[in-house]
């Protein structure tokens, strides 16, 4: 992980992710903190970086259905996360209703 954590955060569950960025899925690892939803691209993507989402600010989660092309539905694994601020982040993850119960979780009861 290449983002400094902040004081007492800890990391509660961490993945592989794909990131939807306009028509290129970035991939990376996806971290859980008590704190933040991180995720960070690797290095080979065209688009790289991160992006951090407060815990504070996620307003839903949900499971979708992401789609080739924008037209053609692939497997149910996606995490779509929707802010406050009218921000939605998508995310193919492993396992997203373990995902979607961890940031329940943390969402009521911080460490």
């Amino acid at each position: 992980m290449n983002t400094k954590l902040n004081d007492q955060e800890v990391i509660i569950k961490e993945g592989i992710a794909t990131q939807l960025k306009g028509i290129e899925a970035v991939t990376g690892r996806i971290y859980l903190t008590n704190q933040r939803l991180i995720f960070e691209s690797h290095t080979f993507n065209i688009q790289t970086g991160f992006t951090i989402v407060s815990i504070n600010n996620i307003d839903s989660m949900e499971k979708s259905r992401p789609k080739i092309f924008g037209i053609i539905p692939t497997l149910s694994n996606a995490l779509v996360i929707k802010t406050k601020d009218n921000q939605v982040f998508s995310f193919t993850v492993l396992k997203n209703t373990e995902w979607i119960k961890k940031l329940e979780e943390v969402k009521q009861d911080p460490i």
